[in-house]
């Protein structure tokens, strides 16, 4: 009997191969009876694997683009407060800019109360040193001007407190008028308003009524950047509510010197105004029993 030739293997490809579908069965172990079958090929379980991977993929995208889960990625911040900080940094720069700017406008500012001569910046030219050391410096127009209104202000602004005994110049004690502009609120020591407040332009310079010593200048919660005055005769003056101070505690000054600028700070402020006290011998007095103001 002739030996039967061997069957040879034809190759598949594989893109046929993935297509053959096989049979999943689970049989009874005793009876090898069919429990249950599935026909699947492998394309359809590569398919059925790929999709569940999508499924969970989109699931997790949209759990970190709607959910706060994705703020527990580490170096992930959130847009909000990507906005926040930049709104910050940019305020910060900005209140800076701010202060460095008022800081120079005061200290200039007192350098041309004091009669001195702030150098103009906006000049090309630099500045000559003499043999002395001494810096040369310019006025600007902007101080030109304001020296001469403050010069203006101070002509016919003094007054004097009555019903001294002795007609003699040197008998009557005179006062400045602190601030050019109007009453909006009298004095009132029934009701604990124990000064008056004076309404003017925002950066109206403040002056001292009397030569005397500054006793206060610093800052309270009701009154705001407060600066006091110990005047002789046992006369106090008392400026509340300025936005800056020119002088500090131990400063002496003098009649019409400048002392501070008109603001509106401190918790009983409702707008720009000087809230001005006179206190003789420990007791608040009436100033315009000693002062004249414009009405409102």
């Amino acid at each position: 009997m002739a030996e039967r030739a061997p069957k040879q293997r034809v190759d598949i490809p594989w893109h046929k191969r993935i297509r053959n579908r096989n049979r999943l069965m689970l049989l009874d172990e005793q009876t090898f009876e069919e429990q249950w079958s599935l026909s699947v090929s492998a394309l359809h379980l590569i398919a059925l694997l790929l999709g569940f991977a999508a499924i969970v993929a989109a699931i997790v995208i949209l759990a970190f683009i709607y959910t706060p889960i994705k703020n527990v990625i580490p170096g992930y911040t959130d847009k909000k407060w990507r906005q926040d900080a930049n709104y910050s940094r940019k305020q910060v720069d900005s209140l800076l800019r701010i202060s460095q700017d008022q800081n120079r406008y005061i200290q200039d500012l007192r350098t041309v109360l004091s009669g001195g001569f702030v150098r103009d910046t906006s000049s090309s030219s630099t500045t000559q040193v003499g043999e002395s050391d001494i810096p040369e410096y310019v006025m600007s127009i902007e101080d030109s001007a304001l020296r001469a209104r403050i010069a203006e202000e101070d002509r016919y602004n003094l007054s004097f407190i009555p019903g001294q005994k002795s007609a003699s110049s040197s008998s009557k004690t005179y006062l400045f008028n602190p601030l050019a502009g109007s009453l909006s609120s009298p004095f009132n020591s029934k009701i604990g308003h124990f000064g008056l407040d004076i309404i003017a332009p925002m950066n109206s310079i403040i002056k001292a009524v009397q030569e005397g010593t500054v006793v206060i200048a610093s800052w309270t919660s009701d009154g705001g950047y407060t600066i006091q005055i110990q005047h002789p005769a046992n006369l106090i003056s008392v400026y509340k509510h300025n936005s800056v101070l020119l002088k500090k505690t131990g400063d002496k000054v003098e009649p019409g010197d400048a002392i501070a600028i008109i603001g509106d700070s401190g918790e009983h402020s409702d707008g720009p105004h000087l809230h001005f006290e006179l206190w003789k011998n420990g007791v608040p007095v009436n100033p315009e029993e000693y002062l004249v103001f414009d009405n409102p």
